[in-house]
C-alpha cells in the first residue's frame, strides 16, 4: 500500500506542518509492502490547512475521490489552521492523526467486503500511535 501524504498550508502553520508531514510520511513507508486487496492500492491523504477566507466562494473543496479502476484514492479533508497554530504539539498532533484517520474512514463505504479495510485502518493506526512517531511529532515546536 502507498500512502502518499501532502498538504495545502498557508505559510503560517505551513513550516511545521511540513516537518510533522515528514516525520509521519517516513512511517506510512512501512506499509508499502503490506497488501489489503487488489481494487485499492494507492492513498493519496492532502490535509487543507488554510485560513477560512480561502474557502469563502467554494474555494479548496474537500475531495473524497475513489477510483477503483485506478485502485487509487485521493482524499482532501480541511483542518482548522486557527486550532492547529494554537494547540499545544500534542493537540496538533492528534488533530493530525484525527485528519488521516478521517481521510481513510472515508473510503470504508466505497470499497468491497473482500478489501481488508479494518486491517489496514490498523496498520495506519499503527503508524500514527507508535511511541518514536509521536514523540517526533510532538518535540516539534513553531519556532525552532
Amino acid at each position: 500500500m502507498d500512502i502518499f501524504l501532502s498538504a495545502e498550508c498557508e505559510s503560517l502553520g505551513g513550516d511545521l506542518f511540513s516537518r510533522m508531514q515528514k516525520i509521519v510520511s517516513e512511517g506510512m513507508l512501512t506499509l508499502q509492502e503490506k497488501e489489503y486487496g487488489t481494487e485499492l492500492t494507492e492513498i493519496a491523504i492532502i490535509t487543507i490547512l488554510l485560513q477560512e477566507k480561502y474557502f469563502e466562494d467554494g474555494g479548496y473543496p474537500e475531495r473524497r475521490y475513489f477510483s477503483r479502476k485506478n485502485h487509487y484514492a485521493d482524499i482532501r479533508l480541511r483542518m482548522d489552521l486557527h486550532r492547529f497554530l494554537v494547540s499545544s504539539p500534542a493537540l496538533r498532533y492528534q488533530l493530525y492523526c484525527e485528519n488521516i484517520i478521517a481521510s481513510v474512514e472515508t473510503l470504508r463505504k466505497k470499497v468491497s467486503k473482500q478489501y481488508l479495510f479494518d486491517q489496514l485502518l490498523l496498520d495506519i493506526k499503527g503508524v500514527l500511535f507508535d511511541p518514536q512517531i509521536k514523540a517526533r511529532c510532538e518535540d516539534l515546536h513553531r519556532f525552532p
